[in-house]
C-alpha cells in the first residue's frame, strides 16, 4: 500500500502566501483604477457636457422711412415683418430650440427675437451690450452664456455678426444679410479655443 505523506503546515503556508501575494496584486490594480478613472471621467464630461451650440440671427430688415427716428428705435419694415415668421418657421422645422435667446433690446432685433421666441417657445434675454458690440464683446457675452447654457440663439447686428461668423469658421461669409441666421456646434465651453462645424447657413432668399 503507498502512503502520501501531507505536510499540512507546508500547505498552508503556501496558501498563505498565495493569497497575500494575490491580494497585493488585486491592490496594485486598484491603485491602477483609482488613478485612471477620473481621467476617463473627465474625458466623458469634456465629450458630452462641453459640446455646445450657438445660432447668430441677424435682425430682419427694419425702416428707413422716418429719419426723424433714431437707429435703436427703428422698427421692422414690410419685408422684414415677412421675413422674421418665415425664418422662425424654418428653424422650427430643423428642430432648433436653443435655451434662451440673447437679443439687443434694439427695436428691430427685439421684434426679430419675438418671433423666434414664440415660434421656438424660448425666453428672451434682453441685452444692452449686443447693440453696437464688438466681435470680442459678442465673444465674451457667448462665454459667459455658455457657463449656464448649451444651445443659445444671439439675436444682434452687422458688422459685428458676420466678423463674428467668420473668426468661428472656416467657412467665410461675405455678409450675413438680414434675418440670416448661421449655427455652429463647438466641442468645449471656450469660444476663443472652440473648434467649430458650421451646421448651416439660411437666409430668406432661399425659400422665396
Amino acid at each position: 500500500m503507498l502512503f502520501i505523506h501531507f505536510d499540512s503546515a507546508l500547505y498552508y503556508h503556501s496558501l498563505t502566501l498565495l493569497l497575500v501575494t494575490l491580494l497585493a496584486y488585486l491592490q496594485s490594480i486598484g491603485a491602477i483604477l483609482t488613478k485612471i478613472a477620473p481621467l476617463v471621467c473627465l474625458e466623458n464630461e469634456s465629450i458630452i457636457m462641453k459640446t455646445k451650440k450657438l445660432y447668430l440671427l441677424r435682425h430682419a430688415k427694419s425702416s428707413w422711412k422716418d429719419f426723424s427716428i433714431s437707429d435703436f428705435d427703428r422698427p421692422l419694415n414690410k419685408r422684414g415683418k415677412r421675413d422674421a415668421p418665415l425664418m422662425a418657421e424654418q428653424m422650427a422645422r430643423k428642430g432648433i430650440h436653443p435655451d434662451v435667446i440673447f437679443s439687443s433690446p434694439a427695436k428691430r432685433a427685439k421684434s426679430t427675437a419675438q418671433h423666434f421666441s414664440e415660434k421656438l417657445q424660448t425666453n428672451i434675454i434682453y441685452n444692452s451690450a449686443i447693440y453696437e458690440a464688438s466681435t470680442s464683446t459678442l465673444k465674451e457675452i457667448i462665454k459667459e452664456a455658455f457657463k449656464h447654457h448649451d444651445e443659445i440663439m444671439l439675436v444682434g447686428h452687422n458688422p459685428a455678426l458676420t466678423l463674428l461668423s467668420n473668426s468661428l469658421s472656416s467657412h467665410q461669409i461675405d455678409n450675413i444679410p438680414t434675418a440670416g441666421i448661421v449655427g455652429f456646434e463647438l466641442n468645449i465651453e471656450s469660444i476663443e479655443t472652440a473648434k467649430t462645424t458650421m451646421l448651416f447657413f439660411e437666409y430668406p432668399k432661399k425659400y422665396l
